[in-house]
């Protein structure tokens, strides 16, 4: 749910930060870290993400380890996050079997060799599931359900470490126990030049108290008629839709980017690896460990969705290869009752959150992301009032809320909580 960005928020980009870093160093710091002192070369190549270069050491009797070097300038705030996002990493490596990296050193100042922060992991072993997943020669049935499985069965572990707020994982290291925190800046913010490393809120007791405070932090800050306007109807979906059942505690540890990009599988689809835990918080069950993965939910951000059909216009031929790589709503629906009917063999008493939790999803990525809100409010809209058996209800549209909204003459009790939770179900 994060955005993603190649520029550093002082202006530096990504190719100069990379000639600037001295990779004989790297390989020096990697062979002190290494027992027996072997010796390492870094290749060359690096890949970028959103908020790291990462490089790929090979030691000389032919283990690898991966580095990972933030972008932003060094900060306080950058130091926090490096070291929540290691409790995090740490807490799944040592308490479940989901392969994750290991992590062997961790310097979150720049008082090093390499004169910048890092994080020294293991390597994992597989491909992209995002490489192979519109791939024709891979993609079959067998593979998509192995795949399934899996991963239901990995993620499913972390239903049994529970919480008792919402927050960030941190470790009291005097009296070694972990605890719920509150919410530190994120990598997104950092990016955007936060350098503070005071916390920001919580740590929370209730979802809905969690959600409705994220949404009012920004109706203060908000300028103009319609971001307002949004907001407040967001408010309203974002106070309804969740079940009053799942209000408190527990709360899990959940993954933040839960996509195929981070998914590693070996040929038959078997999970060999989940990365990228940055920014993980603890929160509500159906946004952890019972969610959907993320890309059988892309239909539900409907602006960052590019499929396109026949009927739109245009040909296969006439569409990018990122348009063209997107499953249709409809296979996108089918996917989600086969990974609901992995998740159900494995956790039958928590199946019913996995149903409804693509809808928890939207809701967090409209509260996160502004600019993907109107359309994902469109989205709620519509599935809240279609079908509803108050025909004035049938005729209810994002638009039209929102402009009553900002006229003021709207409010939650004219509409009702029964007609806002359609078929009685909630999220």
């Amino acid at each position: 749910m994060s955005s993603r960005s190649s520029i550093s928020s002082n202006g530096t980009s990504v190719p100069s930060f990379v000639q600037r870093l001295d990779l004989e160093a790297l390989a020096s710091l990697a062979t002190q870290a290494r027992e027996g002192h072997l010796a390492c070369v870094v290749e060359e190549v690096p890949k970028f993400g959103a908020f790291n270069v990462v490089y790929f050491l090979k030691f000389s009797d032919g283990v690898r380890w991966v580095a990972r070097i933030p972008i932003a300038p060094w900060s306080e705030a950058l130091s926090k996050r490096m070291s929540l996002d290691r409790v995090s990493l740490d807490f799944i490596g040592t308490n479940t079997t989901i392969p994750v990296p290991k992590i062997i050193d961790c310097q979150t100042t720049e008082d090093n060799a390499l004169g910048r922060p890092y994080t020294l992991t293991t390597f994992l072993p597989g491909t992209q599931l995002a490489k192979l997943w519109f791939d024709p020669t891979w993609f079959t049935d067998q593979h998509r359900a192995t795949v399934f499985q899996s991963l239901a069965t990995l993620m499913s572990q972390l239903s049994a470490h529970e919480f008792p707020s919402i927050g960030q994982l941190n470790f009291d290291e005097t009296h070694g126990v972990h605890f719920i925190g509150p919410f530190y800046p994120s990598s997104d913010s950092i990016s955007d030049g936060e350098t503070s490393p005071e916390s920001i809120c919580g740590p929370y007791q209730s979802t809905h108290v969690c959600l409705l405070s994220k949404i009012a932090r920004q109706v203060d800050a908000a300028q103009g008629t319609t971001v307002i306007s949004e907001l407040h109807l967001l408010r309203t979906f974002a106070g309804m839709l969740p079940d009053p059942a799942l209000d408190g505690a527990p709360f899990f540890l959940s993954h933040p980017d839960f996509g195929y990009q981070n998914i590693l599988v070996d040929a038959e689809g078997n999970v060999t690896g989940i990365i990228d835990w940055d920014d993980a918080v603890v929160g509500p069950r159906q946004s952890a460990f019972a969610r959907y993965p993320s890309w059988i939910t892309r239909d539900w951000d409907p602006l960052m969705y590019t499929y396109r059909d026949s009927s739109q216009g245009g040909d296969a031929g006439d569409l990018s290869r990122e348009a063209q790589e997107e499953d249709s709503p409809e296979t996108l629906a089918r996917f989600r009752e086969e990974y609901l009917a992995a998740f159900t063999r494995l956790d039958p008493r928590h199946a019913e959150l996995t149903r409804y939790s693509h809808l928890a999803e939207a809701l967090e990525i409209a509260i996160q992301l502004p600019f993907t809100r109107a359309d994902i409010l469109s989205k709620f809209t519509e599935y809240v009032y279609s079908g509803n058996d108050d025909e004035e209800m049938d005729y209810m549209s994002f638009n039209s809320l929102s402009r009553r909204l900002s006229l003021g003459s709207w409010l939650r009790d004219t509409v009702g909580e029964d007609k806002l939770v359609k078929g009685g179900k909630y999220i």
